[in-house]
């Protein structure tokens, strides 16, 4: 396989003059590179402006070799090796000049003034590899800061927060630097009122004469605060929805000052409750010091079906069936509760024979958006608790035994900041009972004591609790990120204090519950890792 994907040249298709780009790097020329100059290659090489062809393994792509199998034409076979190969990216020298020129413009934005970027040609074999040798420019550091202020109210709540500015004394100038406590201080600025207070009102001068570096930093603006006025909450109308529950989702109040952090908290308020396709909030000057708040939510599918099928054999000649039918409802009692019903089948047979079995299941699951006996009112968070009671049941007939398994559980779950998640179950409760063990399968679970402890009969009645958190809760992370688990199970202990008043077996000397044995354990369970799009680190 390697001599055939070898076969061919990567550059056969390309025409005279024509060169594939094999490689970019960027270097350092500094000798003795500090801290933040070491990160400078990696931050540079996403201002190159023509990648070139990936490598699957050690520098290899057999997969621009494949494309070269085609002879170019774009007809009949060689469409398909075109199509499944990888085309040879064919390299554009006046894109080199304009890649210098996003470094250079890149690095004074970082503060690496007056730097030198010097971009190598090398060809070879109708092969180009660019180096683009770095010199970082000299950076100062901030001497003496001084500012230039709106006088007044908004000074005033200035200097309180100028512990938080994210220019002090000491830091390295950079446009980068400049930029961010712009936004950061606009964004303070519009939480306590400031409705059309923006980064545009921010501007800085620096000199750098007399060596020493003076920052002049100036708000330009008269800033005013804004209240709210009027808050109006749309929907459309065949939604059914408690209008108090809206009000308590709501964090925005006529008479309190605009803030856009309310804004924001609303926002994700009513986005959680995976109800609404849409959530718009718009903000509507009345005059120099007020705004009206208008609330537009946008309705979606309250409910509906999903059914699977699914069949499937295995080398002992069973054949088996598995349909599963689920219906939900996103708004049951006209407050955001989910409710999950699950249905669940499994059938396996030899056809011309007695052997087969069975497996059904039921599940429901209700959440509720609010923590029972705790208002909605009194939490000041964007995330909002949820309570869930969960129901299962499952029957197994197989040739080796019958069991049945029911389960309950009540708890919370919730979100601390945007990196923790977690999960209390006051209530946990599972039975399990079987019937009609073989012989033979019997023997199996006296050999083997761990798989016994899935096949006994029990109650476990207990209380669980998980932590999680991660460094990226995005849907889809865009790369690497760490994440730690932790969790909790107590079964029967609560329980064991109500012993003298169960009964006990006199074979085995335990105490039942329902006429089963309780289940009597603590259990803990940490992982952590760093997982990223290929796989997990470490864990």
């Amino acid at each position: 396989m390697l001599l055939l994907l070898t076969s061919c040249s990567t550059t056969r298709l390309l025409k005279e003059g024509e060169y594939r780009l094999a490689s970019n790097e960027v270097e350092l020329t500094s000798s003795h590179p500090d801290k933040d100059e070491k990160s400078l290659p990696r931050e540079l090489d996403s201002y190159i402006r023509q990648d070139a062809n990936k490598y699957l393994l050690f520098g290899w792509n057999p997969l621009i070799n494949v494309y070269n199998w085609s002879n170019g034409s774009g007809g009949g076979i060689n469409a398909f090796w075109e199509k499944v190969g990888v085309a040879p990216v064919i390299f554009n020298p006046l894109l080199v000049e304009s890649s210098k020129d996003n470094m250079k413009n890149r690095l004074d934005y970082l503060g690496f003034y007056n730097a030198v970027v010097e971009p190598k040609i090398f060809l070879k074999n109708k092969l180009a590899k660019v180096t683009y040798n770095v010199t970082p420019g000299k950076r100062y550091r901030i001497d003496e800061i001084r500012y230039e202020l709106p006088q007044g109210e908004f000074e005033q709540e200035f200097l309180a927060d100028s512990l938080n500015l994210g220019v002090q004394v000491g830091d390295y100038l950079s446009e980068e630097l400049l930029e961010a406590e712009s936004v950061r201080g606009a964004s303070y600025f519009r939480n306590l009122g400031y409705y059309d207070f923006n980064k545009n009102a921010y501007s800085f001068e620096a000199d750098t004469l007399h060596g020493r570096t003076l920052l002049h930093y100036r708000i330009s603006a008269d800033p005013v605060k804004y209240t709210i006025r009027n808050v109006s909450i749309q929907h459309p109308a065949d939604i059914k929805f408690r209008e108090s529950l809206l009000r308590q989702f709501n964090t925005i109040k006529p008479g309190d000052f605009y803030s856009e952090e309310l804004v924001n908290k609303t926002y994700y308020r009513f986005s959680a409750l995976n109800l609404f396709s849409g959530v718009n909030i718009q903000m509507t000057p009345v005059d120099s010091t007020q705004v009206d708040c208008d609330i537009k939510l946008t309705g979606s599918n309250l409910m509906g079906f999903k059914a699977n099928l699914e069949a499937s054999t295995n080398s002992s000649a069973l054949f088996g069936i598995s349909p599963q039918l689920s219906f939900f409802h996103k708004n049951l009692f006209h407050g955001g509760e989910w409710l999950n019903l699950d249905f669940t089948g499994n059938w396996q047979f030899m056809p011309g024979s007695d052997l087969g079995a069975t497996e059904l299941g039921a599940s429901a699951s209700l959440s509720l958006p609010k923590m029972l006996a705790y208002p909605t009112s009194k939490i000041k968070g964007k995330n909002i608790p949820r309570t869930e009671f969960k129901a299962s049941f499952s029957y197994q007939n197989r040739p080796e035994y019958r069991r049945s398994v029911a389960g309950f559980s009540y708890g919370f779950t919730g979100q601390l900041g945007n990196r923790y998640f977690y999960q209390v179950a006051p209530l946990q409760l599972n039975l399990v009972e079987l019937y009609d063990i073989s012989d033979s399968f019997s023997k199996t679970l006296q050999e083997n004591p761990y798989l016994w402890d899935s096949f006994e009969d029990l109650v476990d009645l207990g209380l669980g609790a998980t932590i999680y958190y991660t460094s990226d809760a995005s849907v889809v992370p865009k790369g690497s990120y760490e994440f730690a688990r932790l969790s909790l199970d107590l079964s029967g202990n609560a329980l064991s204090l109500f012993d003298r008043w169960l009964p006990v077996d006199a074979a085995t000397g335990k105490h039942h519950l329902l006429g089963l044995p309780y289940k009597q354990s603590v259990k803990a369970a940490v992982s952590a890792g760093t997982p990223s799009r290929f796989g997990n680190c470490c864990s």
